[in-house]
């Protein structure tokens, strides 16, 4: 890939090369990073960072390549744009409104094919996009919610008979669960978010907004993120 890369690089004149990168595997996000910030390619890249390194750090590592080499890129958990804006309103809610959920209990699950998992473990590889909820959680029940409270559901069994995930989507589907409850006097209260993606359309979509604002980019950032992108002109 790095020569492969090196060849385009050089092939292209500039702001007329780009990558996008949906990538998967041992801290393979890190490592193409470096390759696109060394050959100055801006890029697009979406992927549960997966591997020995933390999110958090993998994600100040690319950001920390990008601003030093001045690429321009956008990186994030997840391209979909409504997703992206609900996560958004979670933040908002957990800056304006700390410990809103105080008291509360909540309940995360999530579902994805099979083969997203950890191949050193063999243990579920966590939605980066769930993972990326846990602050605003922590921020809005006053404690804090971490990974392990996440549920990860790998079973196609389970997703066809109690999630009932349409047959043809098992192997690309990606469900996110958010409950809020609390019990009193012997009854539920509770809030619930569901969010529910077949195939890769939405994700398409994102990226190709994210493509847009690139080529677009009149901003001094480098590294920049879907609110980055849905806070544009572009689309609003």
């Amino acid at each position: 890939m790095r020569k492969f890369l090196e060849e385009m690089a050089g092939a292209y004149a500039p702001g007329k090369l780009y990558a996008i990168d949906f990538c998967k595997g041992e801290n393979v996000a890190i490592r193409n990073a470096g390759l696109y910030c060394k050959f100055k390619i801006p890029f697009v890249m979406g992927s549960t960072i997966m591997g020995d390194t933390p999110a958090k750090e993998a994600y100040a590592q690319i950001e920390k390549m990008a601003e030093e080499s001045k690429t321009p890129c956008v990186v994030a958990p997840n391209f979909d744009v409504r997703l992206n804006a609900w996560m958004y309103g979670l933040e908002c809610m957990a800056r304006d409104r700390p410990g809103a959920f105080y008291g509360a209990l909540i309940k995360l699950s999530e579902s994805h094919q099979k083969d997203k998992i950890n191949k050193k473990t063999g243990l579920p590889e966590t939605s980066g996009t769930m993972r990326s909820e846990l602050k605003a959680l922590s921020l809005l029940t006053g404690r804090e919610i971490i990974e392990a409270d996440i549920t990860c559901l790998r079973s196609p069994y389970v997703q066809a008979e109690f999630l009932k995930v349409p047959e043809d989507w098992i192997n690309w589907h990606a469900y996110h669960f958010l409950k809020v409850f609390n019990m009193h006097d012997g009854v539920l209260d509770s809030e619930e978010l569901i969010f529910k993606r077949h195939g890769g359309e939405s994700y398409r979509l994102g990226a190709m907004l994210a493509l847009d604002f690139l080529a677009d980019c009149k901003n001094k950032k480098y590294y920049n993120t879907m609110t980055d992108v849905q806070d544009s002109k572009k689309i609003k």
